[in-house]
């Protein structure tokens, strides 16, 4: 399919303060480019004067056509916390009921009386007044909403928004709803004078794509999503789930089986990769009234963790909410996630779970982004090594970009490939129909992304945000090796496209390369044993703790150890390792990712991870 020939974009135009305090809509249609309604919001946010950025409301290519998984909504504006672009996806309800309407929502103008909702049917917008609920929670806003107005979806920020916190965020939904925009989505919908807005579904809603069954396979077949179906609300797992007992609670995209929003620890250990992380490191048993307390006021926990003290009171943020310039790191040990979440065009809550391949190892990753052999070391270690990171985060982006777009979960994307269910060509395919006759459509996938990863970066420099702050003076050399992949010079501003590594890499020619299977433990010679304590969650983790520490061959490595354990647990064996012979869960010592070739020594202590970080 070429572009000429995909169905046009729908694009529903909203100015606010029409006549003094009206609302006008206009639906009209454009052409739309490879990677649909997303796209053309980044283009139109680029065009935008910086004191007149609209507020975007996109719904991917894969949402209009069903595909699985693909149920959320892109929401973008100017971030009120770092002057850039504030870019999330959210879940709940939103994308099923947009897309029956438009494909693209541009919010633009306020309303002076303020307290408004705004509300978008089949017959365009209209506007209500509700000022009584100006002290109301997000979700308390939406849930009274659904009330008055019967089936919809809705949106909405909170208390914290209406005080001009910079980092005030959205919530989709209610019990307990879907939360996103971290850089300060939040106040940019309350600038506009606006308490929330309603979807109210017009026509029918999309149905499941005929690709959908064979897709739902695969993400059945994921270890990892089947690990976070084990932590509640996969709805593709509901017999599973029925089978071994509640659920819990609901969190997350209409449809998905990756719950985005679960805290994946049970209550029986560290709440890993969720907004609880750092609020528990600073606060103990604080953290779970302060992340209540966060999302009643709808700011991001993240960032008022990193401006409270222990003992104080999150609403001191509302009249003192801190610096305005520079957001908070994310809570990554890794060097690569420290990297990617600063230099992201699009804000730090796209990738705030890429580059998930360096969870999975190294060996996966050289096995999926096959484009960048040659170009780096490939360590089989602890992570890719020194100035390679910078194209790791490089290649990470551009996929995540490309799949937010689409409306595909980045989350099942992660798993899919991370696990060797799939690998990126097959992802491809699946995603985007017109790319299966194409050559190395997964390469062509994420050079798509590539581009809009550069229309991104333009948007910032051109508002004047900053490029990679705060990043760790050590990170330089990674720092440079990404403005090379992307084509930025020192400042971040964009070079001619001939500069850019990322659209001038032609793809690797398709070739395994998986890790031998047993290559960790043969040719050794060794004779001595090693004790290495495995632990896990779930049924494997109750068998390990029953067994005892394993005993390898020394000196064993991260592959041996998995290959070990599937010798000793057959039946989990799909678990640990995927029919190319190459490790599946993350290998995680002392919290830090080890890679497959990695040596393991006497008396440490691996976990086994099947998750992907974010959420």
């Amino acid at each position: 399919m070429t572009d000429s020939l995909r169905p046009p974009l729908r694009c529903l135009e909203v100015r606010l303060g029409v006549g003094g305090g009206g609302v006008e809509a206009r639906l009209e249609t454009e052409p739309a480019g490879p990677l649909g309604a997303p796209q053309a919001a980044l283009e139109r946010l680029a065009l935008a004067a910086p004191a007149a950025v609209p507020l975007t409301l996109a719904v991917g290519p894969c949402v209009a056509a069903g595909v699985p998984t693909a149920a959320r909504v892109q929401v973008a504006s100017r971030a009120a916390l770092g002057g850039g672009l504030a870019e999330g996806q959210v879940g709940s309800e939103l994308a099923a009921c947009l897309v029956t309407l438009a494909d693209l929502v541009v919010l633009e103008g306020s309303d002076p009386a303020g307290a408004g909702v705004l509300v978008l049917d089949g017959e365009g917008a209209r506007l209500l007044r509700r000022p009584a609920w100006r002290e109301l929670s997000a979700a308390a806003r939406n849930a009274a909403l659904t009330a008055e107005l019967g089936p919809c979806a809705t949106l909405a920020c909170g208390p914290a928004a209406e005080a001009g916190v910079p980092f005030a965020n959205l919530t989709a939904g209610f019990e307990p709803g879907s939360r996103v925009g971290r850089g300060g989505l939040g106040l940019a919908l309350a600038a506009r004078g606006l308490l929330a807005l309603a979807v109210v579904p017009g026509a029918p809603r999309p149905a499941r794509s005929r690709e959908a069954g064979a897709l739902e396979a695969a993400l059945r077949s994921s270890p990892r999503l089947r690990a976070r179906a084990s932590g509640g609300t996969l709805e593709l797992f509901g017999g599973e789930q029925a089978e071994h007992g509640e659920p819990g609670e609901r969190h997350g995209c209409r449809g998905c089986p990756t719950p985005c929003g679960v805290a994946l620890d049970g209550g029986t250990g560290a709440a890993r990769f969720s907004a609880l992380e750092p609020l528990r490191a600073r606060f103990g048993a604080e953290a779970e009234a302060l992340l209540a307390r966060c999302n009643e006021l709808g700011m991001d926990a993240r960032e008022a963790a990193a401006r409270l003290a222990p003992g104080e009171s999150v609403d001191r943020l509302l009249t003192e909410p801190g610096p305005a310039r520079a957001l908070a790191p994310l809570p990554r040990a890794d060097s690569v996630g420290r990297l990617a979440t600063r230099v992201s065009g699009r804000g730090a809550d796209p990738l705030r779970a890429f580059p998930f391949l360096t969870e999975a190892g190294p060996g996966r990753l050289r096995a999926v982004a096959a484009e960048l052999e040659g170009l780096w070391s490939g360590a089989d270690g602890d992570g890719a090594a020194g100035p390679d990171e910078g194209l790791v985060v490089g290649w990470h982006e551009d996929l995540s970009t490309a799949l937010d777009a689409l409306g595909f979960c980045a989350f099942s994307a992660a798993a899919l490939l991370a696990d060797g269910v799939l690998d990126l060509d097959a992802l491809a395919r699946a995603l985007v129909p017109e790319l299966a006759a194409q050559p190395a459509p997964g390469a062509r996938l994420r050079r798509w992304g590539a581009t809009l990863a550069r229309t991104a970066h333009r948007v910032r420099h051109a508002w004047g945000a900053p490029f990679a702050e705060g990043l760790e003076e050590e990170l330089a050399p990674a720092l440079a090796r990404y403005r090379s992949w992307r084509g930025l010079d020192p400042v971040g501003g964009l070079l001619p496209e001939e500069h850019a590594l990322a659209l001038r890499v032609e793809s690797a020619a398709a070739r395994p390369l998986h890790a031998t299977p047993g290559g960790g433990c043969r040719g050794s010679g060794a004779d001595a044993l090693a004790e290495v304590l495995v632990q896990a969650r779930g049924a494997l983790g109750a068998e390990l703790a029953e067994a005892g520490p394993l005993r390898l061959p020394v000196p064993a490595t991260g592959l041996a150890l998995v290959e070990a354990l599937a010798a000793r647990h057959p039946a989990h064996r799909d678990q640990l390792l995927d029919a190319q012979g190459c490790v599946v869960p993350a290998l995680l010592r002392d919290g830090r990712p080890l890679g497959e070739g990695a040596r393991v020594a006497a008396g440490e202590r691996i976990e086994l991870l099947w998750v992907v970080p974010g959420g």
